[in-house]
């Protein structure tokens, strides 16, 4: 138990995560505290100290002490020898009521959170808001230099966990998690194939023999149908030429295959292009996507157009969408270009419209879009 610790010059901030959950009789949680350039050299009765948090309804601050605290206390682990080789830990009461009893315990986590080693086991202390008892902690929390040797970059977490049982508490489960970063996975990956860096294949699109870089572990494994003949993971400067893809939309794809996702305005511009390239190497996810971007489009104009491209590239979503399109809109079509072509070039597509125009006439459904319309198609 002590009075107050006193903070090292240049107090160091700690990263806190909290988790507290509220049961039928009690309320437990924990709180981890992150720890970056522990100062091992410190003096004694200096100590490293946290923000002050909230954890089970009560406010805490947790000290850490490089050095050791410059007195033993009550709850010391005993006689262990020169002090000197110890550092000490002690949890500090700040909160409202005049005491508080929880059951706690301490441990040293690595910089992956895994745990090293127990500080404290379950113990039960009560804490009184004034006086001797404002603390409970150890001066012998850990050996400095088995500290040390476990943690030599001083970069570790001490994780505190809590129970205290209320006089009352809410029947609901609720759990509380602060400073949780989001996840960063798909910037990370679009900025390593726009920086080239690490790469190992280079592919040489269209007609321009556009060069354009890549990682092969990547897109073999993005990738279900092989970009890469036999041989070629062992080829440390892989060429792979592809002559029938336009460059622009080879690049989208490349990039989509790194983080599943389509760069900004690459749908609106080219999702034709893409369609076509998402076909030719079965990456589902991006065909969907095309064919979602294409049927907001649909007109009169062009449906029929689409729907010969999606009798192409294997696009079944696209081409029901066009041909509800067309038994609604048939007699504004029929004078369309679009109309002439699709009939010279598919006739055996309209063998399939005549059959779907004849079940919509005898379907009660509505209709599933007007000419014109620049809305979304089925």
């Amino acid at each position: 138990m002590k009075s107050g610790p006193r903070v090292l010059d240049g107090k160091q901030k700690a990263a806190l995560r909290m988790c507290m959950k509220w049961c039928k009789n009690s309320v437990q949680g924990s709180v981890i505290v992150d720890f970056e350039h522990f100062p091992y050299s410190s003096a004694a009765g200096k100590a490293v100290c946290t923000p002050r948090f909230e954890l089970c309804g009560h406010d805490w601050e947790l000290a850490f002490y490089p050095g050791g605290s410059s007195a033993s206390g009550a709850a010391a682990n005993g006689s262990k020898g020169d002090s000197k080789r110890w550092a000490s830990m002690w949890l500090y009461y700040h909160g409202a009521e005049e005491s508080v009893t929880a059951t706690w315990s301490a441990s040293l986590l690595d910089e992956h959170g895994s745990c090293l080693k127990p500080i404290i086991r379950a113990k039960e202390n009560t804490w009184q808001r004034v006086g001797a008892t404002k603390s409970w902690g150890l001066s012998h929390a850990i050996n400095r230099e088995e500290m040390v040797e476990l943690c030599p970059t001083g970069h570790f977490s001490l994780e505190v966990m809590m129970e205290v049982s209320p006089p009352e508490s809410p029947s609901v489960s609720i759990t509380y998690r602060q400073s949780v970063p989001p996840p960063k996975l798909a910037q990370d990956m679009g900025r390593l194939f726009d920086s080239e860096q690490g790469s190992d294949v280079t592919f040489i699109v269209g007609e321009g023999s556009e060069r354009i870089r890549a990682h092969r572990t990547i897109v073999m494994a993005r990738c279900p149908v092989p970009l890469f003949r036999e041989g070629m993971a062992e080829d440390l400067e892989a060429e792979v030429r592809i002559p029938d893809v336009d460059a622009r939309a080879f690049r989208h794809f490349l990039r989509f295959l790194y983080t599943d996702d389509c760069s900004e305005g690459a749908l609106d511009s080219m999702a034709d292009q893409l369609l076509s390239v998402a076909d030719k190497y079965g990456v589902e996810r991006l065909q969907a996507l095309c064919e979602e971007q294409l049927q907001q489009g649909i007109t009169a104009a062009n449906v029929c157009d689409l729907l010969a491209m999606a009798e192409t590239r294997n696009a079944e979503r696209l081409r029901e969408a066009c041909s509800r399109f067309v038994c609604a809109n048939a007699v504004e079509i029929m004078g369309t270009a679009g109309y002439a072509r699709l009939a010279e070039g598919m006739p055996h597509v309209f063998v399939a419209l005549f059959r779907a125009a004849v079940e919509a006439a005898a379907s009660p459904s509505p209709p599933a879009g007007r000419a014109g319309s620049s809305g979304g198609v089925g």
